[in-house]
């Protein structure tokens, strides 16, 4: 019966923290357009803006330091280099990830930013535009799926009179 407890024992203590880390912090993201309200699936057209929107919440019961947040885009997606956090303006390369501060018990951030579809591509690309949050070695990920529109050309032929 001893060995049993300590096995249990052991197991939780060696599992149990892993299984907890994704829990203490959390991370939604949403995008949208101009024709659009906050999705989980978004259709980009080349050229045109998008807005992401990403909150970040601590679900623990103590405070977090140095909240990182990276946001992994498809190579035909650019950020315009511009984060709003909480309502301040920062400007940022969020591919290579922001700090976005300390958090307290419960607190939540939003995070916006916007993008653009450039890819001139043939084809219709499905990908994702994806956010991951860690800090103090607890992480959390989610993200938007995306449809890569390929660019239509349309060309206009016109006769000259000879």
């Amino acid at each position: 019966m001893i060995k049993k407890a300590f096995i249990i024992l052991l197991f939780s203590l060696i599992f149990m923290p892993v299984f907890a880390r994704a829990s203490f912090v959390s991370v939604l993201m949403y995008a949208k357009n101009e024709n659009s309200s906050w999705e989980k699936e978004i259709s980009m057209n080349v050229g045109q803006n998008f807005e992401f929107l990403t909150v970040v919440k601590n679900n623990s019961d103590s405070s977090l330091e140095n909240v990182n947040l990276e946001i992994t885009f498809p190579k035909d997606v650019l950020s315009n280099g511009v984060a709003e956090i909480n309502g301040k303006k920062v400007e940022t390369d969020l591919n290579n990830g922001v700090n976005i501060g300390a958090f307290l018990p419960g607190e939540e951030k939003a995070i916006y930013f916007q993008a653009k579809s450039v890819t001139l591509n043939s084809k219709t690309q499905n990908g994702e535009i994806s956010a991951k949050v860690f800090s103090d070695g607890y992480e959390s990920s989610d993200f938007v799926e995306t449809t890569l529109n390929p660019y239509n050309f349309q060309i206009a032929r016109t006769a000259k009179k000879a």
